[in-house]
């Protein structure tokens, strides 16, 4: 009687429908009918690629069977399951757990932690460089990240020159990049970091192409700074042609929010004679310097130049500076 009840009960489509499921003796989970040429990512490498929805550079969305099987039935018991809401597995910070998926991982906030981590602790030069080069190719998006950039700053400052090579390189590629990675907000940390910690020849080849543009530069938010460090990090020719072009550009520079810093900068750090015609070239403007010293840095810049002056230059400059102000 129950069968009978069953049977009436249940539209003949469905009906037929479960016949044929019911002969399979087993029934699979979805994931099981996945492709087989599927890649396989595990440990970190899975967790950030789920959550990001990464592609790998076959184009095929990086998956492990386990979590999708896992994500699935969860789903099916809380439609409001989320792939965050999933337990992670617990992440091995060392070259093992990143190796070969270094690219995906820079892109995650917490996976661009666990490849810094990997670089740090690398056990040789050769295990780091090995991670370093899996960035290959993909330094212009990389310095625009806000999570890759953090890698490609470690790279540097852990790595000898000639491992990061490939980032200059890169960098040269594509042009105005470099310029454009001089202004980046993330950009810009990456050139200070290059300029720093590269060696002469890399640091000549970068500071060429960054002098032609120093003028834009100085007055750029995030740009200044790197003006600054090539002040800093420049040889004697080089912070000389710095300092006539500052002082070719002291009537924009002063009236620019990053004005005083690079000036500021420029004065710590030229040689005397220097410093002397820097404060000449802004002394000829009252109003400008009086611009300067409402600006951010612009009161420490002001009093560098008036110390490079002396005698009657100091007066008159600081006789005009009074009347601009009254």
């Amino acid at each position: 009687m129950e069968l009978q009840r069953s049977t009436v009960l249940t539209p003949t489509p469905l009906r037929a429908l479960m016949e044929r499921l019911g002969s399979y003796p087993h029934a699979h989970n979805w994931s099981f009918y996945l492709p087989s040429a599927m890649p396989e990512v595990k440990g970190a490498a899975a967790v950030a690629a789920l959550k990001l929805g990464v592609e790998d550079d076959s184009g095929l969305l990086i998956r492990t069977r386990s979590r999708i099987s896992t994500a699935s039935t969860a789903c099916r018991t809380n439609s409001s399951t989320s792939l965050d809401s999933l337990p992670e597995a617990s992440p091995v910070h060392d070259e093992r757990s990143v190796a070969g998926h270094v690219w995906l991982l820079s892109q995650d906030p917490q996976g661009c932690r666990w490849v810094q981590d990997a670089l740090d602790t690398a056990s040789s030069d050769q295990a780091r460089e090995a991670l370093a080069w899996e960035l290959q190719g993909h330094v212009a998006k990389a310095l625009r990240s806000p999570h890759a950039n953090h890698v490609l700053q470690k790279c540097i400052s852990v790595m000898e020159p000639d491992s990061f090579q490939f980032i200059v390189d890169e960098l040269f590629a594509q042009q105005g990049l470099v310029v454009h990675c001089a202004k980046h907000r993330y950009g810009c940390r990456i050139m200070q970091q290059l300029l720093r910690l590269g060696r002469t020849n890399q640091v000549e080849r970068l500071m060429e192409a960054l002098l032609q543009e120093v003028s834009s530069l100085a007055r750029h938010v995030f740009g200044n700074y790197v003006v600054q460090v090539l002040i800093e990090v420049g040889n004697a020719a080089q912070r000389h042609e710095l300092a006539n072009l500052i002082g070719q550009n002291m009537v924009d520079l002063c009236r620019s929010s990053s004005g005083g810093a690079v000036i500021s900068a420029a004065m710590m750090h030229v040689a005397q004679e220097e410093k002397a015609f820097l404060a000449r070239a802004a002394m000829q403007d009252p109003e400008v310097l009086l611009s300067l010293k409402t600006s951010k840095s612009g009161t420490t810049a002001v009093s560098l130049l008036l110390q490079a002056l002396g005698g009657h230059d100091l007066r008159r400059a600081r006789t005009a500076l009074a009347a601009a102000e009254a």
